[in-house]
């Protein structure tokens, strides 16, 4: 009886992780966490580097040529999706489309710009 209520608590908690990640529940984990990703689309390689956005938790990770993970970060997407626009070869340029708001990160996950952008639908 005790396996089965750690297995039940093991896949709450997995299956309502990536909600409560997205909304910045789990700010706290920081940048050396690994959210398990499986597939994701929009991967990008620059320099030998898959930067990979992961939409359901509401985080970009950095992976190595074989890989290996680097680090990852949250992009404040308000618990709605993103999309990662092709930037400069040192940075990580995110939309979101709650909020409308626009990232551009360092490969380190620092925010060095955040703006607001209009599309055409909402003019």
């Amino acid at each position: 009886m005790a396996v089965g209520g750690l297995l039940l608590a093991t896949g709450v908690m997995g299956f309502f992780g990536s909600g409560l990640s997205s909304v910045g529940g789990l700010n706290w984990l920081g940048q050396n966490f690994e959210w398990p990703v499986g597939y994701a689309s929009g991967v990008i390689t620059k320099d030998s580097i898959y930067i990979v956005p992961h939409t359901p938790s509401g985080r970009i990770q950095l992976h190595g040529a074989n890989w290996q993970f680097f680090r990852g970060w949250r992009v404040d997407a308000s618990g709605g999706t993103f999309k990662r626009l092709s930037g400069h070869s040192n940075t990580v340029e995110v939309v979101t489309a709650r909020g409308q708001r626009r990232f551009v990160f360092d490969l380190s996950g620092n925010t060095l710009s955040k703006e607001t952008y209009f599309s055409s639908r909402s003019r």
